[in-house]
């Protein structure tokens, strides 16, 4: 009996340490974003005070795809910038599959339009050729219209708010109807949560898939430099870029491991709307 309370107790330990030790991860994971979103915004910042309005724009997109918490700062101008870089590149051709994708982004994110965000949105997917960014354009107009039909006035303004119905009605029935909607409600609002989960968590994996390949091209750079000089200056720096990029790729094997939980969630979450409607 002894053995079985101490084995017991060992057990609540270890699931009690695991709750712990995933929440700190994902915590370290939120402030990692976030600094690198900080990052670049001050080079956005720095580069707009120094004239290089272009390097500036990009600089602040990345800061806001990496982390859109970065919006609580004074954008200095930045926004408005980014906004009419765009635009004028789609005005020039309408057909511009980037700049359609990055409109759609900018309605969405910075100007909370989602009226516009699903029309850019949806003039860009076809557009799309690569088969992981045409998914995450895709989930995001299917998280973007189940917020508009559960907020039809996040779309018109001037939508007329659904009026009670004062009708004689059996109570029985009604009451069903009523418990049945907001469970439809509340699963929905769910789905697009997981959904803005998912399409941060894409963002992020391909942000770090590119970094990874920009960072393994640089270690290969110091390494070869190293045999050719033998500087050890080249040495440390070969070293420092394979201490990063194991970081990066720890980093990015949790992210994917995340998005699994999520998309079967999301999954989870579809089957209990289908019983629900």
């Amino acid at each position: 009996m002894k053995i079985e309370s101490c084995l017991k107790r060992i057990s609540v330990f270890f699931l009690f340490f695991c709750l712990v030790s995933s929440r700190l991860l994902i915590a370290q994971e939120d402030k990692g974003t976030i600094a690198e979103a900080k990052t670049f915004f001050e080079e956005a910042k720095q580069f707009k005070k120094n004239g290089n309005v272009e390097k500036a724009i990009k600089s602040y997109e990345k800061a806001i795809r990496a982390n859109r918490g970065i919006l609580a700062e004074d954008d200095d101008g930045l926004i408005g910038l980014l906004r009419d870089f765009y635009q004028k590149k789609v005005e020039k051709k309408a057909d511009d599959r980037e700049s359609l994708e990055a409109m759609g982004f900018i309605s969405e994110v910075c100007d909370s339009d989602l009226k516009k965000a699903i029309d850019y949105y949806s003039k860009a997917l076809p557009l799309i050729q690569d088969e992981k960014e045409k998914n995450q354009v895709t989930t995001t107009l299917e998280r973007l219209n189940v917020q508009s039909k559960a907020n039809p006035q996040s779309i018109d303004p001037n939508a007329p708010k659904q009026s009670p119905d004062y009708g004689q009605k059996d109570p029985t029935k009604q009451a069903g109807t009523s418990d049945k909607s907001a469970t439809k409600d509340k699963i929905e609002e769910k789905i697009s949560g997981l959904n803005q989960k998912r399409d941060d968590l894409s963002s992020k994996i391909s942000q770090l898939e590119d970094s990874i390949k920009d960072t393994e091209q640089e270690a290969e750079r110091a390494h070869r430099m190293y045999y050719s000089t033998n500087d050890r200056r080249y040495k440390r720096e070969d070293n420092k870029f394979e201490s990063d990029l194991a970081s990066k790729r720890s980093e990015i094997d949790n992210a994917k491991r995340e998005l699994d939980q999520v998309n079967k969630q999301i999954d989870e979450e579809q089957k209990r709307l289908s019983t629900a409607k």
